[in-house]
């Protein structure tokens, strides 16, 4: 519509605005019509002759306006839009929507093609599609997608674009989706963004914007645009800035009833879109109390958005499949991270998968890939070194003064050599952040920092082995003192305890419960160690009979973490060792109980012979931790289901004696691990109705409020008990067990994934859903395989078994029987009951 305006200008004056000298011209001849004035230079600016960042004024606009014989500039507008083009605009709109699909298409094609995963690998959000399908029927105009490089804000558009475009309730919508670096195309043009939007649609002088700007209600859906990828635009800081007010300028020009503008950009380059932004008003999900810290609006993957990935990826190319459960938990948390996902799939092989153990693996690799092995390795290097340097010299172990990084080296200046390049690569990709921080005078000082706090210990860590000469125990014992009361303190020692481990310093770790035990019982709280020791064989054979002689390492080591996820099978050799250097009936009862749990979860009852002898019913040893006690309570009554006793009664009376004695000395975690332990000798004995009236007491308690990890794991045990009891669900059930199994007990996970998974086949075998029904049995039936369950394992399939039987699938309901009797193995005696 300006440009309308200037070709009506160009009429009323008699020619073209050629030359500088007309602008001139025309200022006096507006002046002589209007008595009002429009000065040369304003002129000038409008016509092009002068670059500018703003618009033409409103009060310019309308002079003009009245100089082509209108009222003003709405009259102006109303009369051209109505009159430049005779098609409808329903015409104009297919046309534009035709045009933008068009255009959409070749982008996201392009992007498709470059997608390091392979984009048919990938998955929609569904966060996403939440989010903006909710945003498109608010009043904001404008959201964002912010999050460091790599997080995938690139792939969740182009999904969504396409599932959008292909929903037949959508076809009314016109979407354009664009590639920020295109805009580039349009700065070096003397015309709006808006007018370039227009003309890329082939709608120039059209008058679509302007006519929906009048009546919004004319508009047949929704102009949904599309910038992806701000932070790839290349200006100079002018061009830059223009390309930000013209964005800025589309928000607050256009209505929110027809226009929907949706961005993707890196936390650095949102910082400065906002500081250059007078009012987000209008925008959605788009400042700074929306953001993380690690500077995103958008959640890391979810464990079942992962395993889709790993489904579409590893699992396609091999006969195994690599479920989620499989992965240490601090993987999962490293591969929610969109990029370390991507590497992991780069890097990982079914049949090597020690290659890709754990997230230290992985967090090396991605330092080798992202800075030693990347453009500018020299410069990123020492710019990283001067951090960890600057951050250990004041004791901040994390964020520095940027001025004092600027002493060292020129990471602000463009034309002195590559540092400036290479540490704004560094904060593009999310490696470094900055953040600007008040002090209590009130003076502000910009502070640099590794942003993701895992990177920095192992970056730190790689610095101070190197300043060692190697892995030693004296590191170990430097670090200590060094660090001693930080919050840094217990995850480098960890750190370092795992690379020793993975570099097979057996000898350097074999002095590892030298370390004064304060420092221990620190390094302990994390799980790291317990970890590292369920792989490899051979350092766990040397270290494992070695520690189990010190009395330290066996209360940190063997007592105060029981794990039953590996207790059926890296954990036993833990176990053996720890019974053979037992000299107190305590250490004797907690390692037997765990052994003979270790067994049953094999599907191996023969400790039930000896346990009355070893073990009396009436005996407790003194401050037995409560896990071990529910244990005990489970062998219990595996050993009177076995030995068929018919004690059910006295061993209820028993246990409520039990409970009623200890709950005053014990915490609410406690009391609830307790009742986690119990529930393994529930389940193998099918004691269904007891513990559903027991768990019933305790949900009841906690389900106002806020839940733990405990209590949402109790509450999926009582729906797996209310199955078995009642054989019906409501309708949340499936929504509430979903909900918790990603937040359960890390010692009992696996267990509890188990039994959720079970409860869920069911729910969806009542609801007809048999495909969703097969897929969480099967996931049920793998973790147990993982944790070397056998008894779960032969559970199932029973259970599967009989399902099938009962929809008339007598053949596979067969097999099933089949299978799960060659894994019972000999122990047809108790295979019956289950």
């Amino acid at each position: 519509m300006i440009q309308k305006l200037k070709d009506s200008v160009e009429a009323k004056f008699g020619r073209r605005i050629a030359y500088q000298k007309d602008c001139k011209t025309l200022s006096d001849r507006l002046y002589e019509y209007s008595s009002q004035v429009v000065s040369p230079s304003t002129l000038r600016r409008f016509f092009g002759f002068l670059t500018t960042n703003s618009n033409p004024s409103r009060a310019t606009l309308d002079i003009l306006s009245a100089y082509c014989g209108y009222s003003d500039w709405n009259d102006f507008k109303a009369r051209n839009s109505a009159t430049c083009n005779n098609e409808p605009i329903l015409a104009i709109w297919e046309k534009a929507i035709a045009k933008a699909r068009q255009i959409s298409y070749k982008n996201c094609k392009t992007i498709k093609n470059d997608n390091p995963l392979g984009f048919s690998n990938t998955i929609p959000r569904s966060f996403a599609n939440e989010r903006l399908n909710t945003f498109i029927n608010t009043d904001y105009v404008a959201t964002p997608f912010i999050g460091p490089g790599g997080f995938g804000k690139t792939t969740l558009l182009v999904n969504w674009y396409e599932r959008f475009i292909t929903n037949s309730q959508n076809h009314n919508h016109l979407i354009l989706f664009i590639p920020a670096i295109h805009l580039e195309n349009w700065i070096g043009k003397d015309i709006f963004l808006e007018e370039w939007l227009l003309s890329i649609l082939e709608l120039s002088g059209s008058g679509l914007f302007d006519t929906l700007n009048i009546n919004p209600n004319l508009a047949p859906g929704k102009f949904i645009l599309i910038i992806d990828a701000l932070d790839e635009i290349e200006l100079n800081q002018a061009k830059t800035e223009k390309v930000f007010s013209a964005i800025q300028r589309l928000t607050t020009m256009f209505s929110s009833q027809w226009f929907k503008l949706i961005v993707s950009s890196r936390f650095s380059t949102w910082t400065s879109f906002l500081n250059s932004s007078s009012s987000m008003s209008s925008w959605l999900n788009a400042d700074f109390e929306h953001l993380s810290s690690e500077g995103t609006n958008m959640p890391s993957l979810s464990e079942v958005e992962i395993q889709k990935v790993l489904d579409r990826t590893i699992n396609k190319e091999s006969s195994q499949r690599l479920i989620i459960e499989e992965l240490p938990m601090d993987l999962v948390e490293t591969v929610s991270y969109p990029y370390y996902l991507q590497l992991f799939v780069d890097l990982y092989k079914i049949e090597a998968h020690h290659n890709i153990s754990d997230r230290l693996d992985l967090l090396l690799e991605f330092i080798k890939k992202q800075i030693y092995q990347s453009s500018l390795a020299d410069e990123k290097v020492d710019i990283i070194n001067a951090i960890i340097s600057i951050s250990e010299k004041n004791k901040l172990f994390g964020p520095v003064k940027k001025n004092e990084l600027k002493n060292l080296y020129p990471i602000h200046l463009k034309l002195a050599g590559n540092y400036a390049t290479a540490y704004d690569q560094l904060v593009s990709f999310g490696i470094l952040s900055e953040e600007l921080t008040q002090n209590q005078y009130g003076i502000l000082t910009k502070f640099v920092k590794i942003t993701q706090r895992q990177l920095y210990r192992v970056l730190l860590l790689q610095n101070l082995i190197e300043l060692n000469n190697g892995i030693d125990f004296s590191l170990f014992q430097k670090i200590d003192k060094h660090y001693s009361g930080s919050s840094i303190h217990p995850h480098l020692l960890n750190l370092l305890f795992e690379l020793a481990y993975k570099q097979k310093k057996t000898d350097v770790l074999k002095n590892f419960f030298n370390l004064p035990q304060s420092s221990l019982e620190q390094v302990f709280s994390l799980p790291n160690i317990h970890q590292a020791l369920t792989k490899d064989d051979l350092m766990r054979r040397d270290l494992i009979p070695y520690y189990a002689n010190n009395p330290v390492a066996r209360h940190l080591l063997f007592e105060k973490s029981i794990n039953i996820n590996t207790i059926a099978n890296s954990s036993r050799l833990l176990l053996f060792n720890y019974l053979q250097n037992c000299d107190r009936e305590r250490d004797f009862f907690l390692g037997k109980i765990l052994l003979n749990i270790s067994n049953t979860y094999g599907f191996d009852f023969d400790w039930v012979e000896n346990f009355t002898k070893e073990l009396p019913a009436n005996k407790l040893p003194e401050s037995t931790p409560p896990i071990i006690a529910g244990l005990w309570f489970s062998c219990i009554f595996i050993d009177d289901k076995i030995k068929d006793n018919s004690e059910l009664n006295q061993l209820l009376t028993s246990i409520s004696t039990f409970t009623d004695r200890h709950t005053s000395k014990w915490s609410t975690l406690e009391k609830y691990n307790f009742e986690l332990a119990l529930v393994f000798g529930l389940i193998v004995t099918k004691q269904y109705s007891y513990m559903y009236e027991r768990l019933s007491k305790l949900i009841t308690s906690s389900e106002s409020g806020y839940l733990t990890q405990e209590e949402k794991a109790l509450t999926i045990y009582f729906e797996f008990a209310k199955w078995e009891k009642s054989k019906s669900f409501d309708d949340i059930t499936a929504q509430r067990v979903l909900q918790h199994l990603t937040d359960t007990p890390s010692w009992i996970s696996y267990q509890t994934a188990i039994v959720g998974r079970a409860v869920l086949a069911m729910y969806y075998f009542t609801r007809g859903q048999i495909d969703k029904a097969y897929e969480n049995y099967r996931k049920s039936v793998e973790i147990s395989n993982i944790a070397g369950y056998t008894v779960f394992e032969v559970k199932l399939l029973v259970s599967l078994a009989n399902i099938l039987k009962a929809i008339g699938e007598e053949d596979r309901a067969q097999e099933c029987l089949t299978f799960s009797r060659s894994l019972a193995g000999k122990a047809n005696i108790f295979f019956d009951s289950l």
